[in-house]
């Protein structure tokens, strides 16, 4: 997973300096598929369980 930081570092230039993805992986120093998943996401992703937690709960005294 790519950071908040190094995809904002990689849009910005993208934008303003119309550079290829190739350009960019290569300066970066990550895969094309990582710039373009950066490039096509407007904002940071959120973190989202797979499963929801467990609650702690023990017996039937859940309500």
């Amino acid at each position: 997973m790519i950071k908040a930081e190094k995809q904002e570092a990689i849009r910005r230039p993208y934008f303003i300096e119309a550079k290829s993805i190739r350009a960019f992986a290569r300066d970066f120093h990550c895969g094309r598929r990582v710039v373009r998943r950066a490039i096509g996401c407007a904002e940071a992703a959120r973190y989202t369980l797979r499963q929801p937690r467990r609650h702690r709960c023990w017996g039937h005294t859940r309500r």
